[in-house]
């Protein structure tokens, strides 16, 4: 159950998580494969299934900008804390994704019907049921959304750079109560009771990012749960 979005938004910022400290963050350069599936499940979600990002294409230049920002301090007379977040500018995005059935929902079994979900996913790609937004949920990172075939549709900044490396970078969290652990998430186990999460080497083929499986990447234990 393949679908494509367009995504738009004055400013974007998947953070590092190195760099949360204190209130200040700094965005990656790229989406983030938990920062789209964020956004695209604000378009629509139930949770008869799991929402799949496989390639996002890089349309506008990257460009980032960073500001100071005044956080306000609860102690009376006391002046509030600054901080510096690197946020991107202009960005667009086009964003193929599928949906995957939960089968750890057996009590959802009925539900698994995929043109009625494909009908309601295309209606609210056109309608809107949340605010989706392109990392932080603050108003400068609303994503305008709108459907299209294919994501080569249009002209990208980056269609004729082969490859651009951007090192290692967050894929993802696996929460407790599902995660990849032990395969797919379309398979049936038991919740681990454990956080992990997942690194992988970004690199951009021709301004598209294909991103690798959950269950296809090495996890790294965070705690228990």
């Amino acid at each position: 159950m393949k679908f494509c979005v367009k995504l738009r938004a004055a400013n974007a910022c998947f953070a590092d998580p190195i760099t949360k400290t204190g209130g200040e963050r700094q965005s990656y350069p790229i989406p983030t494969y938990s920062g789209l599936v964020g956004c695209l499940q604000s378009i629509y979600w139930k949770p008869t299934f799991w929402v799949c990002v496989d390639r996002c294409r890089v349309i506008n230049p990257i460009q980032m900008e960073t500001r100071g920002m005044l956080y306000p301090r609860y102690d009376e007379g006391e002046q509030g804390d600054r901080a510096y977040a690197t946020y991107l500018k202009n960005v667009e995005y086009n964003v193929e994704a599928h949906l995957e059935w939960d089968l750890t929902r057996p009590d959802l079994a009925k539900d698994r019907i995929p043109e009625k979900h494909m009908a309601m996913l295309q209606r609210a790609i056109r309608s809107g049921r949340r605010a989706p937004f392109l990392g932080k949920r603050e108003t400068e990172c609303y994503a305008e959304v709108s459907p299209i075939n294919d994501i080569m549709e249009g002209q990208g900044a980056y269609d004729y750079i082969p490859v651009t490396d951007f090192g290692m970078m967050l894929h993802g969290v696996s929460y407790a109560d599902k995660n990849y652990e032990h395969g797919k998430p379309t398979d049936v186990k038991e919740p681990t009771g454990k956080q992990f999460v997942r690194l992988w080497d970004a690199v951009m083929k021709n301004g598209v990012i294909t991103y690798p499986h959950p269950a296809d990447m090495q996890q790294f234990f965070v705690r228990e749960m």
